[in-house]
């Protein structure tokens, strides 16, 4: 009779070899814990595991083979701080707690590697692999705190926190100090909670921002201020300027509904996106969701953006509608762009809106980035107006540049500025330029963005730039040709330099120029002056001592005025009486 023949079962000996590797790495991590790895003898480790050397060579090849296979073995069970991702800042203590006690099974063993990492590339492996895992899980449990920061203070807040909980930070405090676990935990805690709770104690503030030309600079320069005193500024706008927005460093939302409803807008050319971005209700409920989401303290509103402002007060936050020039001496002009806007939604098919002084009125404050000794009388009824002052602060491409002339130069100097947007003229700006071609002087033009130098015929005594610092080229220059801008306008007034204006399509800008005239400070030309009309206009300026005398007079006003600060004290002020309305 034949015999059966026996399955061979090899399960027990692999269960065997695997609980023997199991307890090998858990006498070299014991081992480990108290030598270097140069003075670690496998004899030491083969004894304390009970086996020989050569089981070990054969299961690690080498000692830096066992030691790496320890280093990886501890790890994943002693740290695993998923569990943290998105903290709040109330259970930072719990979770340093359980980093410190992974560190506690782990730290000297990573320390020893780290120690011996130049002399074994094997050894770089393993620890890069916990270098990975330590920058995943901080990105994963403070990203709450590091996403709401300004784009270019998210690198730096990483790298803080990244140092906080290094596995360094536990060897300085538990094994070179010898705090106790209580001690380190708490130091650690303590600079955790410095690094991220500014978050918790600023304001945050949306601005809801009609983000055009010189519309945007005064904002910025005002949510500049607010920073700098530790709240938040985050900016809801059109899309083609969040690249500005955030090159300033501040977080900015570009409206998706934008221009989602722009069709049914009649063709204006390029008013109608204007209006549809400022005035329909996919923005409108755009924003809802965006504030929803945002949970601000506070909102701001550009005053030409009829769809936030009307839906602003119903936030139950405290609301300020920002006029970056004059309002009482340009009422009617602000009247008629309003109106316009309100027709052209009309027209659109969309129900009204309520009128400009309804739509200012509703809201908290009304902050103008103006003169008042320049505006007109205020009307009765408008006690929420405030004029904070001019914020003339610069953007950051517009830099100091060197000019072909030396600072000392006796010929004066003209500076050529027009508008930063996409209504800025090629034309204009040659016509500026051949206009002062034979004038005794040297000419500084800055086109933006908008326009290419190279696409220009530049005359000799020109230089032609995108951007520049316009408060540097001010202080030496003698003449300021521009558009009316009420920015541009009172850099010009705050230096003292007289002006030539030759108006633009902007409802202020026509107002601005005759009030350089009635002020004595230039003089104003239609807005489709030819170079033929300039060039005398600019000698009469530049020949008549009067202009600047006059131009000097109201620097004296303007000069000390500081819009954004004015500006940021206000907006804390209305922050602070919400709290204190809430808590009576």
């Amino acid at each position: 009779m034949k015999s059966k023949r026996r399955k061979y079962d090899g399960s027990k000996r692999k269960a065997q070899a695997e609980a023997r590797r199991a307890l090998i790495l858990k006498c070299t991590a014991q081992v480990l814990a108290d030598s270097n790895t140069d003075e670690i003898r496998l004899e030491d480790v083969a004894q304390a595991a009970g086996v020989s050397v050569q089981t070990i060579l054969r299961a690690f090849g080498s000692k830096d083979g066992l030691v790496i296979a320890t280093l990886e073995s501890v790890a994943p069970d002693a740290v695993d701080f998923t569990s943290f991702a998105n903290i709040d800042i109330e259970d930072l203590d719990a979770f340093v707690r359980t980093v410190f006690s992974a560190y506690d099974k782990i730290g000297d063993l990573v320390i020893h590697a780290l120690a011996e990492e130049h002399r074994s590339p094997e050894f770089q492996g393993a620890l890069d692999l916990g270098r990975s895992y330590h920058v995943e899980w901080v990105s994963q449990v403070f990203a709450p705190y590091i996403e709401r920061r300004p784009a270019k203070d998210r690198p730096v807040l990483f790298r803080a926190l990244m140092a906080a909980t290094d596995i360094y930070v536990w060897k300085i405090l538990c094994r070179d100090e010898a705090l106790s676990f209580d001690e380190a935990v708490a130091t650690v805690t303590f600079t955790l909670k410095s690094l991220i709770q500014e978050k918790e104690i600023m304001k945050k503030y949306l601005w809801l921002s009609h983000s055009s030309g010189g519309n945007l600079p005064p904002s910025l320069g005002v949510a500049h201020a607010l920073r700098k005193r530790g709240h938040e500024v985050v900016f809801a706008t059109k899309p083609e300027t969040i690249a500005r927005i955030e090159g300033e460093g501040f977080r900015g939302i570009g409206f998706k509904n934008a221009y989602t409803q722009v069709d049914k807008y009649p063709d204006m050319g390029p008013m109608t996106r204007v209006a549809c971005s400022l005035t329909s209700p996919d923005i409108a409920d755009e924003i809802k969701e965006i504030v929803a989401t945002e949970k601000p303290d506070a909102i701001m509103v550009d005053a030409m953006f009829p769809a936030a402002l009307d839906i602003a007060p119903s936030f139950g936050v405290p609301t300020s509608v920002f006029c970056h020039t004059f309002l009482w001496r340009q009422l009617d002009e602000w009247q008629g762009i309003m109106t316009k806007l309100a027709e052209l939604r009309g027209a659109a098919g969309f129900a009204p809106l309520p009128d400009m002084q309804t739509l200012w009125k509703a809201q908290t404050q009304m902050v103008l980035t103006s003169v008042d000794a320049l505006d007109d009388a205020p009307l009765p009824g408008w006690d929420h107006v405030t004029h904070v002052g001019p914020v003339l602060d610069n953007e950051a491409p517009a830099q100091p540049i060197d000019l072909p002339w030396a600072a000392d130069d006796a010929m004066p100097l003209v500076l050529v500025s027009y508008t930063t947007t996409e209504l800025q003229d090629p034309a204009k700006v040659q016509t500026a330029l051949d206009g002062l071609a034979e004038l005794e002087a040297h000419v500084v033009v800055t086109t933006s963005m908008v326009i290419d130098p190279a696409a220009l015929t530049i005359p000799a005594n020109a230089h032609v730039v995108q951007y520049a610092d316009h408060n540097a080229i001010l202080a030496r220059a003698a003449l300021c040709v521009t558009h009316g801008g009420h920015g541009t306008m009172m850099r010009a007034l705050k230096h003292g330099v007289p002006m030539v204006l030759i108006p633009g399509f902007p409802h202020d800008q026509a107002p601005n120029a005759a009030l350089v005239e009635k002020l004595g400070v230039g003089l104003a030309l239609p807005g489709d002056a030819d170079a033929a009309k300039l060039a005398p206009a600019a000698r009469r300026v530049l020949g008549d001592t009067s202009f600047k005398s006059s131009a000097e007079e109201q620097a004296k006003v303007i000069r000390n005025l500081d819009g954004a600060s004015s500006a940021a004290d206000l907006m804390e002020s209305i922050v602070a009486g919400k709290a204190v309305e809430a808590i009576a």
